[in-house]
């Protein structure tokens, strides 16, 4: 049975929290459908004490929040997991971001210390809020693993989401943001 940290940031004053409480949401029917334990932590108790120092009796870290290059971050933009935060406790683990470009610096960071699986984006994740086919084709890879598919066959899950996302997309922008999501997903 898998032990998910399910971290968000559902802040009424951030941008877009809408879509990371949705994406928690789903997190945590997923834990439950797939009868895995799940832990919630959402501000204002979003730190990196909350997140990083459970993680060592959880599994998978999953997390919906802001984020940049070096790591993932609060609503008072302070790093909850970051490539200057202490990430021992992610060790052999996995790291789910649905966060914009945390695959640049954080994930080689985390790799380094032996993270075993991280799923994030190396650019700007595009979402329009309350579109549901930006919140499913993100988080089909964590519903794949919580339903105990292997990584790869996960991974493809999630791929094959996306394309299916998109051929169904009903306007041309949708579709190139969605195209642009799946083009910078890391998956590994």
């Amino acid at each position: 049975m898998e032990r998910v940290l399910i971290a968000y940031n559902n802040d009424y004053k951030s941008e877009l929290h809408n879509f990371f409480e949705s994406c928690a949401d789903d997190a945590k029917q997923f834990c439950v459908d797939s009868h895995h334990s799940f832990s919630p932590v959402c501000p204002p108790s979003l730190n990196e004490q909350n997140v990083l120092v459970p993680m060592k009796e959880h599994t998978i870290c999953f997390v919906a929040s802001h984020g940049d290059a070096d790591g993932v971050y609060n609503e008072e933009h302070a790093y909850i997991v970051s490539t200057q935060t202490i990430n021992y406790n992610l060790s052999g683990k996995t790291l789910y971001a649905v966060s914009c470009l945390c695959a640049e610096k954080l994930m080689p960071a985390l790799k380094r210390i032996g993270l075993e699986t991280f799923v994030g984006y190396n650019d700007n994740l595009r979402v329009i809020e309350g579109e549901p086919m930006f919140r499913d084709s993100v988080m089909e890879g964590l519903k794949a693993i919580l339903k105990g598919y292997d990584k790869s066959i996960a991974k493809k899950h999630m791929l094959d989401k996306y394309t299916k996302c998109i051929e169904d997309a009903p306007s041309d922008e949708i579709k190139m943001l969605l195209l642009h999501n799946r083009e910078h997903l890391y998956f590994e």
